[in-house]
């Protein structure tokens, strides 16, 4: 759909050719990915610290690298960036889309992450483990906006279409096997 621009301010004309521009993508694409690699040297680090000082691989008395914490923050704050550009741009069209709503759910969950860390208000185990899966789901953006990646996103939207046949067929079981339980007794 053809967006009106004629009544918008030359900013926003300016940010929207921006933000419709394929270079911004794939440059916004490099940074995803490159955000990506920094959660898995991250989650790596914190695997090796906790494991058992007798096995090999330990590091249990390292702390994270020191470029870790600046470089998660300096990633929130341009994806943030990014968000608050579409919010000015868009307005009210930018929540027509499930992907946009996705991606400011996962900026959002990020800059909650960033702000546990930095105040270090103890958020830590699974809800941390949460956050960080977000982070992840990142990535999907990026590999969306690469267009010799047809293939990989057909596979990927069936495997999501294919997760409601999942939990009904896990429904199913369980019912079954309640009803069985029933049954033996």
């Amino acid at each position: 759909a053809k967006i009106d621009q004629s009544k918008w301010s030359p900013l926003r004309q300016f940010t929207f050719k921006l933000l419709s521009d394929e270079r911004f993508e794939w440059v916004l694409s490099a940074m995803i990915l490159a955000n990506a690699v920094c959660l898995v040297i991250e989650t790596e680090t914190k695997a090796t610290r906790d494991l058992p000082a007798s096995q090999p691989g330990s590091r249990r008395h390292s702390r994270p690298l020191s470029w870790q914490m600046p470089v998660n923050v300096f990633f929130t704050a341009l994806f943030s960036l990014e968000l608050t550009a579409k919010l000015y741009t868009f307005r009210r069209e930018y929540f027509s889309s499930l992907a946009n709503i996705l991606d400011m759910i996962l900026i959002l969950a990020d800059v909650i992450s960033e702000i546990a860390m930095i105040s270090d208000l103890g958020v830590r185990g699974s809800a941390f483990r949460v956050l960080r899966l977000l982070r992840a789901v990142r990535v999907l953006r990026a590999l969306r906006s690469i267009p010799w990646t047809k293939e990989l996103y057909i596979m990927l939207f069936g495997f999501v279409a294919s997760m409601k046949a999942i939990f009904w067929a896990g429904m199913l079981i369980a019912v079954l096997l309640a009803m069985w339980g029933v049954v033996a007794v």
